[in-house]
């Protein structure tokens, strides 16, 4: 197995086992490997791999990346070996296949001190930093969580400020996405109300009282080797940081000038991030609209429910994302409807066919009116059997039954009209 080994000025080496395609490098909370030093940039470089080919690229970087002597240009993207050192500040980090049976995965080791920063696994993972049981962990493993303190969680906390269902978790690997489900208390990330939100690594999520932060595959964490008291200052400070993103997202779609831009960046190089992260958000969006077109409802909803959590406003990006999952629901019901006609189980085909929105392109009218139609057909047809045994009772149910078919006929109604007539 590959790792990742990184070293620092003080002599103290971290191995990091390389189980991801992507592994983002940079001082800020939420890289996968963050590096903390002030000549590291908030978002540094990308190591990444593909078709078994390793390779570095820089993001925009204030003080670049060395690959041994050679200095990479801004942006670029270079192919690195194993064992090639790669200089991010004062970070030395390179590729390795070698054997570091003594260094565990995931821990520093100090010449002096063998100091501990987190272990590492190969799925995401849930740690309480707030709450009952601080350091417990929630293994991601499966794809589908709720979490609550109901009978339908599977996701059980006991928490009196949570609720019996409290908030959906699903996902795979390092891309999970958590939404509210009416909650009293609502669902917070970062201290910031969502209702749907894509999990980036070091976000804190907060169910009522008890608050977890989002570990992503690969990523070394646990809270006994973790400053959590700093890190629960850093998290305290991300609203505000937050809010100033928005505030510059604001301005920016506001129509500043390309001449602005250029003297706001060379102000606060840091800043150009924003229009970076603009970017990103704008082809996702892009994406999901393509894939929305494409009628690949599932990819589109991700992509969107990706950009509700970008931070440059939702609205749009929920509106979309309800029209996919809608569509995916619709194209589901329609063919659990089809299932169920095709084995004359009209009971469920019409309990389908209702769920199928009129404005949705699955939506058919006439499959719905011929289901309705065998539905009634077979309730009048119990009807003249209870008529024989007297079971007044049970013919107003079924005429009852026969009110509430969505799509029935004109000549269904007449029918069961008569029926309730001839009771009177």
């Amino acid at each position: 197995m590959y790792k990742i080994v990184i070293c620092d000025d003080d002599g103290k080496t971290t191995i990091i086992p390389f189980i991801r395609d992507q592994f983002s490098i940079g001082r800020q909370d939420g890289n996968v490997i963050r590096l903390t030093d002030r000549n590291v940039s908030r978002q540094h470089a990308i190591l990444s791999k593909e078709h078994g080919s390793f390779y570095i690229q820089d993001v925009g970087s204030r003080n670049g990346i060395k690959i041994g002597a050679n200095i990479m240009p801004q942006g670029a993207q270079k192919e690195v070996i194993p064992e090639d050192r790669i200089q991010i500040g004062d970070y030395r980090i390179s590729i390795s296949e070698k054997d570091y049976s003594a260094v565990p995965f995931g821990k520093q080791v100090d010449p002096k001190v063998d100091t501990g920063v987190g272990k590492v696994t190969p799925y995401a993972r849930l740690v309480m930093v707030e709450g009952e049981d601080v350091g417990m962990e929630l293994a991601l493993t499966d794809q589908l969580y709720i979490i609550g303190r109901g009978d339908r969680a599977n996701m059980f906390l006991q928490d009196p400020s949570i609720s019996r269902a409290h908030a959906r978790l699903e996902g795979s690997g390092d891309n999970w996405v958590v939404s509210d489900l009416d909650s009293s208390n609502g669902l917070y990330v970062n201290g910031n109300k969502r209702d749907d939100y894509l999990l980036r690594s070091g976000d804190v999520v907060e169910f009522g009282n008890t608050h977890f932060r989002y570990v992503a595959p690969g990523e070394p964490f646990d809270v006994e080797s973790s400053n959590l008291e700093e890190w629960q200052a850093e998290n305290a400070s991300k609203s505000r940081t937050i809010w100033a993103v928005g505030i510059i997202a604001i301005l920016l779609l506001m129509g500043v000038t390309l001449v602005g831009l250029k003297y706001f960046r060379d102000l606060n190089p840091d800043d150009a991030e924003v229009m970076v992260r603009l970017n990103e958000y704008n082809q996702v969006l892009a994406d999901g609209e393509s894939e929305l077109k494409a009628q690949h409802w599932e990819q589109a909803a991700k992509l969107f429910a990706k950009a509700q959590g970008m931070g440059f406003g939702t609205l749009k990006a929920r509106e979309l994302k309800q029209k996919a999952m809608l569509e995916l629901e619709a194209k589901t019901s329609l063919e659990a409807a089809k299932e169920a006609m095709a084995e004359e189980d009209w009971t469920l085909a019409v309990s389908e066919l209702s769920k199928v929105h009129e404005k949705s392109s699955y939506f058919n009218k006439v499959l719905a009116s011929e289901a309705a139609d065998k539905l009634c057909e077979e309730l009048l047809y119990k009807i003249d059997f209870m008529k024989d045994s007297g079971d007044r009772e049970g013919i107003e149910t079924v005429l009852s039954a026969i009110g509430d078919i969505p799509y029935a006929s004109k000549e269904c109604i007449q029918k069961r009209d008569s029926h309730l007539a001839a009771m009177k």
